[in-house]
């Protein structure tokens, strides 16, 4: 969670975690992008006054990371306009921040989901990678 108001950010945390999920929350882009660093993200929710606009440029940061975080963007008053830049610009969802948290919640699901079954996806087809035809056998030794 990037998000500077950290009573909003902690209710949202618990909201989150009480779903099952893990979160942390980032008061600014820089303190993020160090989590960033050390640790795997799956979602990043963040308020849009944060970025200020540069869409483009959060998420070739975020693209450094492997793999790259989803964005779901929380805005404080929400714009049709500010919403079609952030998802053009790669971001998986565009939420008002006054709206009710099961929204958050709801697309927060669902892009875990996804990330699940890309995940998995991905397993198995590294899994088919050494897969070898006229080989015979599966032991530990063999696989290695």
């Amino acid at each position: 969670i990037i998000d500077n108001n950290q009573v909003y950010s902690s209710r949202l945390q618990e909201l989150i975690q009480k779903k099952g999920y893990r979160a942390t929350i980032a008061l600014d882009q820089q303190t993020a992008m160090r989590y960033f660093q050390e640790q795997d993200v799956d979602v990043v929710l963040m308020n849009s006054i944060i970025l200020q606009g540069k869409y483009e440029a959060f998420q070739q940061k975020m693209h450094t990371s492997s793999p790259a975080p989803e964005l779901i963007i929380i805005s404080e008053k929400g714009s049709a306009e500010e919403a079609e830049i952030a998802i053009k610009h790669g971001a998986w969802d565009y939420i008002v921040k006054s709206g009710s948290p099961r929204g958050i919640i709801a697309a927060l699901s669902k892009v875990i989901s996804y990330r699940e079954k890309k995940r998995h996806k991905l397993q198995s087809n590294k899994e088919r990678e050494f897969l070898t035809p006229g080989i015979v056998g599966n032991s530990a030794r063999l696989r290695a």
